[in-house]
């Protein structure tokens, strides 16, 4: 794997471990409602962005790695336990994340129009709920929303998260061409640092 494209893969999942870690703390200290919905739909969203920008689909999965590295940050910062939970499933599930965009958006998806990616994020979210709650209870003996309501998970969280991460995709071509003039591995470098240290100064604040 060439140095650029490396670099690419860390840019990415730092800027999504940085909305998680902003954003998302945001969100879940002011109490929205589905929160894990539009966080999930984010991420779907930054991994066709990833997608489009030349990571290949096996190399998604690496940027949800570098995305839920974020979370053990949790860890130093307000000295919790590294397995704990609140660490642990978060960044389980960004991981179940990037593996299952991984199989769904496939090369072509970078060509597809916007509404054909609705089903792709509807196979992505539902191959990810799955695996995450079987990590989640038959791994770590931990239930999730997932399995105290199914029905709402399945037929509210799962469509919402499609068509929310489907109208992200939306602003895609803009958002590239920011990038594209920064596109150069040393800034993409710089940029994916800068939001690491970001990211540790707005948890300290949230």
């Amino acid at each position: 794997m060439k140095l650029k494209h490396v670099i690419t893969i860390i840019l990415f999942g730092s800027i999504w471990g940085f909305f998680e870690a902003t954003l998302g703390g945001i969100m879940h200290l002011a109490k929205v409602p589905f929160t894990g919905t539009i966080m999930s739909a984010i991420g779907f969203s930054l991994l066709y962005l990833a997608l489009k920008s030349g990571v290949k689909p096996s190399g998604l999965f690496i940027v949800s790695l570098v995305a839920a590295s974020f979370k053990f940050m949790d860890s130093w910062l307000f000295a919790l336990p590294l397995f704990d939970r609140h660490i642990i499933n978060p960044a389980t599930a960004i991981a179940c994340q990037g593996l299952a965009a991984a199989f769904f958006l496939g090369r072509n998806a970078v060509t597809c129009k916007i509404p054909a990616l609705f089903p792709r994020f509807i196979g992505a979210e539902a191959t990810s709920m799955i695996a995450f709650n079987i990590i989640s209870v038959g791994i770590y003996g931990w239930h999730t929303f997932h399995t105290k309501a199914p029905v709402t998970a399945a037929f509210v969280k799962l469509p919402i998260t499609a068509a929310l991460a489907t109208a992200f995709s939306f602003f895609v071509p803009a958002i590239l061409k920011r990038i594209s003039k920064a596109s150069s591995p040393a800034w993409q470098g710089i940029a994916a640092a800068l939001l690491a240290v970001l990211a540790v100064l707005a948890r300290v604040n949230i």
